[in-house]
């Protein structure tokens, strides 16, 4: 089974939509496309991201979904994505 991805991207060269085959997923379209802010990242994703907040650094700081879910990120003091349970350091806060 061979599957493809198509991108359709705007007049400054940003993704506006994707699709996926041979499954019908389709993120974005033409007349609903997705929106940048002035500092030129994602703000949303129409059907799918209602928000998207950036830190002073661009770094991602929440994303809220459509269905009312919001995914918050935390960074260690040198940028690095920092998960759950982990202090940014590369300790996960477990004795050893």
């Amino acid at each position: 089974m061979t599957s493809s991805t198509a991108v359709e991207y705007g007049p400054t060269g940003k993704t506006t939509a994707m699709s996926y085959t041979p499954t019908t997923l389709v993120v974005g379209k033409r007349t609903l496309p997705w929106l940048y802010n002035d500092a030129d990242l994602l703000s949303r994703i129409p059907g799918l991201i209602d928000s998207t907040s950036y830190e002073a650094d661009g770094q991602t700081k929440t994303i809220t979904y459509i269905n009312g879910v919001t995914t918050s990120f935390s960074y260690s003091p040198t940028r690095a994505l920092a998960g759950p349970g982990d202090d940014g350091e590369g300790h996960d806060g477990a004795d050893g």
